[in-house]
Order: structure tokens, then sequence, then C-alpha cells
């Protein structure tokens, strides 16, 4: 288990994953391989990001950068490579590596893509909106149907869902 609490699991291939997530969408790529809609699938495939560096004075000498993609793999329906990678969670070090990763080797020919957790996204969502049904329900029911959508409203307006804000920040080396 790693610190995201995500756990090694095998697909029905005999490949062990850093995640259930993982391991379900490699079954699924070897289902698109076996209905020729993609070929060629490599799994954990290495891309040079930044070389080692040797210095020839005392200073440390500086190991290789890799990114390590979870799938590549040739998309026959649009005639692309395609890198993928399955995130649960992303890090700094992910979202900097993965942008290095597609100013070296993403073009027309070849694109990355990240399969997220789409069904804890949509279970999240569908949590939001049974919470405000509910809200508007008990509201209704407490002070009548036009009392109680007034109030609803006036409680979305007061207290609305959080957003997560993005902070703008510049980084100078």
């Amino acid at each position: 288990m790693n610190k995201y609490k995500a756990k090694s699991a095998p697909c029905l291939y005999g490949h062990i994953h850093d995640s259930k997530l993982e391991a379900e969408r490699c079954n699924e790529l070897h289902l698109l391989l076996k209905a020729n809609d993609i070929s060629d699938l490599k799994i954990q495939e290495h891309y040079l990001l930044i070389p080692a560096q040797k210095f020839s004075t005392i200073t440390e000498n500086e190991q290789k950068v890799e990114y390590i993609a979870d799938f590549v793999y040739f998309d026959n329906r649009t005639n692309q490579t395609v890198i993928e990678d399955t995130k649960g969670m992303r890090t700094k070090d992910y979202i900097l590596k993965r942008k290095l990763l597609k100013n070296l080797y993403c073009n027309d020919n070849t694109i990355f893509v990240e399969k997220g957790n789409e069904k804890r996204k949509i279970n999240q969502i569908l949590k939001r909106v049974k919470y405000k049904e509910t809200l508007l329900k008990n509201f209704t029911n407490k002070f009548g149907e036009v009392e109680g959508q007034r109030l609803y409203k006036m409680y979305e307006k007061n207290f609305p869902s959080k957003k997560r804000s993005k902070k703008s920040t510049t980084h100078h080396l």
C-alpha cells in the first residue's frame, strides 16, 4: 500500500499493477486489443525526460529523470500512439513530469491520456445532488412548498457549494 492507500493488484493477464484501478484498465485494454481496436500494447513504458548529468568537478552528479507510463498502445481507430496514465491522486511531481513528457513526446501522432477514478467523481456528485434534494425536501416539508423553496434558494445563496480555488503561483528558477 502506498501513501495514497492504493494497493497493488493483479490484472487478469498476470501483471501486477500499482492500484486496482490500473489493473481494471489493463483488463479493458486487453479486451480492446482482442477486438483489434488497439495494437502494440506496452505496460510500464519508460520515457527519458532529463538525462543523467555527470560533472568533472566535485559537485554531485544528477540522476536521470524518467516518466513511467502505465500503458502505451497504438489506437487503430485514430491512427495515434497513446501514452496513458491511470491516476487516482495527482502529485506535484506527477504534474511536472506529465508536462515534460507532453512537451518532449506528444505531437499529432502521439497523444497523452489520463484516466482517473471516474466512478469516485460520479459518486461525489451524486452525494451532493442527494444532499441538496434532501435539504429542499426538508425545507418544503417544514415550511410549505413556496416558503421552503424560497428558504432553500436563500440557503444556496448564503452557503454556496465549496469550490476549490486555484492559487496562481509562479516559481522562478
